[in-house]
């Protein structure tokens, strides 16, 4: 999600922080002064609407037209000389379950739109494009496609994804990073911040937005942009949990008080709120004073970690050289050390590491109509066959308790669906065969 309205006043409001730039020129310039090739971190993710493009979706989708322009999106990068790394969300991080769940609940109504549509006039030219829907498994299908036919180096997030896209570009001096999140306006990641979706392919131009300028703009320093990020809202910091705090910050250009009511432009919001941040202190010392900051926020002192988690979700940490690698001594570490190694790499599907490391499996929104079904939903339908994937990949993985292990399902089956999570019991796989050969079994599966 980002940092909310931050896109919209930074296009709007801010031209010195957000120009056109020719990609060609960026890259010249960058191979002249420093020798090297030039690395863009993309995040896969966030850029699957613009690959997809106008490709058909309704009728499940064009795999072969996609996986041509997939190559033709790579060859168009490598002819300048630039080399593309390519990162891909893992499991969903559980504190954005509420925004993951409100997203599902959102495609669910307008999925609803589609079939109304289509019930009624028949015929697939009249549904609303806006509507668009992922062909279902296309995340997933995307990563292996940019691996094993377009050769790319390919990673799957263990935590936070944009976290780990920040830190691979900051820790190895990238060039730029390619997606469409406003997080990384606030991340001091790499020397520019390339927009996806305003990417000309032809021409090879796009938006570029400089963190620099925009700090400038408000007049506080690149270093309060967490700040900035966290007393907006983010996905940390709810910016329906600021209202009332910017309610009272701000005021309209004559004076009046805005109400509860009102919708205050992101001008007159992002102004207010650098004012605010001026009055605090800089760097670490503003952590000594997020009590005061959570009270006059919040009225809440207690959600002063909040803030603190928020602020510190921008930070990068800066790889330890003193670090040494432990070897895994039992035989689960050992499998699990194997499991997330071909997570990372992208070498098995992410759900796989997910259910192994005790995270839930999810499944988003597809073109079902659950209103009235003579079948079972795809995701109640297919239970029974991942309970024995569950079986397959927890076969050696030692109980800490005598409670029955399960395995946490988000899955999208109907509005009532996603209220909490259905706990699954995996089916228990008799052998002596090694989880290791399970896993390869498994990725056919999942």
């Amino acid at each position: 999600m980002g940092v909310k309205g931050l896109q919209t006043y930074i296009e709007n409001y801010c031209p010195d922080a957000c120009y056109e730039v020719s990609i060609r020129d960026l890259i010249e310039t960058y191979r002249r002064e420093t020798g090297r090739v030039p690395v863009i971190v993309v995040d896969g993710s966030s850029c699957l609407r613009y690959l997809y493009g106008s490709l058909d979706w309704v009728l499940g989708g064009q795999f072969k037209e996609y996986t041509e322009k997939l190559l033709k999106f790579v060859t168009a990068f490598e002819s300048l000389g630039a080399k593309l790394v390519f990162y891909f969300d893992g499991a969903t991080i559980e504190r954005k379950r509420p925004v993951w769940i409100q997203r599902r609940l959102k495609s669910l109504q307008d999925v609803y739109k589609i079939f109304d549509c289509l019930n009624k006039w028949k015929r697939l030219s009249y549904v609303d494009q806006s509507l668009f829907q992922l062909p279902a498994g296309l995340g997933g299908i995307t990563r292996f496609l940019f691996k094993d036919v377009c050769g790319c180096e390919v990673f799957t997030s263990i935590r936070e994804c944009d976290e780990e896209i920040a830190e691979y570009a900051h820790s190895r001096h990238c060039f730029a990073i390619l997606g469409q999140d406003t997080d990384y306006i606030i991340f001091d990641g790499a020397q520019y911040y390339l927009s996806m979706m305003n990417l000309n392919l032809l021409a090879m131009t796009t938006l570029n937005y400089n963190r620099w300028a925009l700090a400038r703009h408000l007049r506080i320093h690149p270093n309060q942009l967490p700040i900035l990020a966290s007393l907006i809202g983010n996905d940390v910091v709810p910016a329906d949990d600021l209202k009332a705090f910017h309610i009272d910050i701000c005021s309209h250009p004559d004076g009046r008080k805005y109400n509860s009511n009102s919708r205050i432009r992101y001008d007159i919001l992002m102004s207010h709120v650098a004012g605010f941040i001026r009055t605090l202190p800089c760097g670490e010392d503003v952590f000594q004073v997020l009590p005061a900051i959570a009270h006059k926020v919040f009225r809440d002192e207690r959600r002063a970690s909040q803030l603190n988690a928020s602020i510190r979700s921008y930070f990068i940490d800066e790889p330890s050289t003193q670090s040494v690698k432990e070897e895994p001594t039992s035989e689960w570490s050992k499998i699990m050390s194997l499991a997330r190694r071909r997570h990372t790499r992208c070498e098995n599907p992410a759900p796989v590491w997910a259910v192994m490391n005790g995270l839930p499996y999810e499944s988003s929104t597809a073109l079902e109509d659950f209103r009235e079904m003579d079948l079972p939903p795809a995701a109640l339908a297919l239970r029974p066959l991942r309970q024995r994937i569950y079986g397959l990949l927890l076969h050696e993985k030692p109980k800490t308790s005598s409670e029955p292990v399960t395995v946490q399902e988000w899955c999208m089956y109907g509005e009532d669906s996603l209220i909490q999570p259905a706990l699954v019991e995996p089916v228990n796989i008799k052998g002596r065969e090694s989880t290791v050969s399970f896993i390869d079994l498994s990725l056919i599966c999942i």
